[in-house]
């Protein structure tokens, strides 16, 4: 997978956390109206993200089926201001590795 495919936003069900993920591989996570609660940089390998945010903790997550499965949240893909539409992410079945 590669950054082009995951760059955007990406929010849980009721919108409160969100990702952006930058084609520069800096990420900023915000709650509610509280921007930039957690800030860093993400790396890809296959369908895994890595994060490593700026005050050095690590996380990951993995996009399954369009979705980023990250610390027990399911987020998809905001919909792009300018056009209202997704952009598609390459699907992975659910437990199945690329």
């Amino acid at each position: 997978m590669a950054t082009s495919d995951v760059v955007g936003t990406w929010t849980s069900a009721d919108g409160f956390v969100r990702h952006a993920l930058l084609a520069n591989g800096r990420y900023e996570e915000s709650h509610g109206s509280r921007a930039g609660v957690y800030r860093g940089r993400y790396a890809l390998r296959e369908a895994r993200i890595d994060y490593l945010d700026d005050g050095g903790f690590f996380g990951y997550g993995e996009f399954i089926d369009g979705a980023l499965h990250h610390g027990g949240m399911v987020l998809r893909r905001a919909p792009d201001p300018s056009t209202g539409r997704c952009q598609p992410v390459s699907p992975t079945p659910k437990g199945e590795r690329r």
